[in-house]
C-alpha cells in the first residue's frame, strides 16, 4: 500500500476520537456554542503544532503578504463556518441522517481535486467512494426521518468541509506540512473571533473545567489527525480518495461505542454496512 494510504488509515483511527470528543463538549449542561468549541480546540492545536516545530528543528517559513493572509483569512472563514454549522446540526435534528448529509463532502473534494490538482478520474476510484458514501446511507436511513433545519447546516458544513480538504492540499504542497498545521489551526481560531466574537466570549465565561479538558482530549486528537493528513497530502495522496476514507470513520465510532458503551442495537445491519465501507476503502487504496 502507497504511504499516503497508511497515513491515512491511522489518521481515521485518531479521527473516532477527536469526533466523539466533539459530540461531549458539545453537548454537556455549560451548553457551549459550536463556535467557542471551534475557538478553544483550533487555538489549542495551533500552540501544539508551533511547539511541534520547535522540536523538530528549523523548517523553511513562508514570507508573510498581504496575499498569504488573505489566501489565510479565506481558509480561516472556509473551516469556521464548516465546523460552525455541522458541529451546530448536533445539537438539533436527526444525527443518524447527519452523519449522511457530512459524507457529501466527497463528492465536492473530488470533483476539486480532479479541476485544480489533475487528480485521477477512475472508475474503481468513484466505485470505491460511491460505496463508502452508500454503507453510510444503510446504516444511517431511518424510516420516517424528517429533514429539519439542522440537517441543512449538516449539508452546507459537508460541502465547506469538501472546499478546505481541497485548500489543504494546495498549502500542503506549498508549504511543509508541519509549518501550514500552525497557520492553519490558528487562522480558524482567530477568523471564530472575527464573526463571533461577543459569543465565545461570554460561552467562555461559563465554560466548566471539565468541558475544558474535554476540548483538550478534542484539540490533541484532531492535531494528530491534521498532522497525518497533511503530510499524506504531501506525499502523493488524492483529496477526493483521502475524505472518502475519513468518513468511514462512523464505523469505528460504532466499534468503540459496542465495546465502551455497550451499544449492540442494529449488531448486523452495523457490521454488514463495515464491512461494505471497508470494501470501497481497500479499492481507494489499490487504485492506480
Amino acid at each position: 500500500m502507497p504511504t499516503w494510504f497508511t497515513l491515512t488509515i491511522i489518521s481515521v483511527l485518531v479521527l473516532a476520537s477527536a469526533e466523539i470528543a466533539q459530540k461531549v463538549a458539545l453537548t454537556r449542561k455549560d451548553d457551549i456554542s459550536a463556535e467557542a468549541n471551534n475557538f478553544v480546540v483550533w487555538l489549542i492545536q495551533g500552540i501544539m503544532a508551533l511547539i511541534y516545530l520547535l522540536f523538530i528543528g528549523p523548517q523553511v517559513l513562508p514570507v508573510f503578504s498581504f496575499s498569504l493572509l488573505f489566501q489565510l483569512l479565506i481558509l480561516g472563514s472556509v473551516y469556521f463556518w464548516a465546523g460552525t454549522l455541522y458541529y451546530s446540526s448536533y445539537k438539533h435534528g436527526s444525527v443518524s441522517i447527519n452523519s449522511i448529509l457530512v459524507s457529501s463532502s466527497i463528492i465536492v473534494s473530488t470533483i476539486l481535486g480532479i479541476i485544480f490538482f489533475g487528480e485521477s478520474v477512475s472508475m474503481l476510484k468513484f466505485v470505491g467512494s460511491l460505496i463508502i458514501i452508500g454503507s453510510i446511507i444503510y446504516l444511517n436511513y431511518e424510516k420516517g426521518s424528517k429533514w429539519n433545519k439542522a440537517n441543512n447546516y449538516a449539508l452546507a458544513g459537508a460541502g465547506l468541509y469538501g472546499i478546505g480538504f481541497t485548500i489543504d492540499k494546495a498549502f500542503s504542497l506549498s508549504l511543509t506540512p508541519h509549518i501550514y498545521q500552525i497557520l492553519f489551526a490558528f487562522s480558524i481560531g482567530l477568523t471564530g473571533l472575527l464573526f463571533r466574537k461577543k459569543q465565545i466570549i461570554s460561552d467562555l465565561k461559563k465554560v466548566e473545567l471539565s468541558t475544558l479538558k474535554i476540548m483538550g482530549v478534542s484539540a490533541l486528537t484532531f492535531f494528530i489527525w491534521n498532522k497525518l493528513n497533511f503530510v499524506a497530502y504531501s506525499v502523493g495522496g488524492e483529496v477526493g480518495r483521502i475524505d472518502s476514507i475519513n468518513n468511514s470513520v462512523i464505523f469505528l465510532i460504532i466499534l468503540m461505542e459496542f465495546f465502551f458503551l455497550k451499544d449492540r442495537s442494529n449488531l448486523k445491519k452495523k457490521i454488514l454496512s463495515a464491512v461494505i465501507a471497508m470494501a470501497g476503502v481497500t479499492m481507494l487504496g489499490l487504485t492506480q
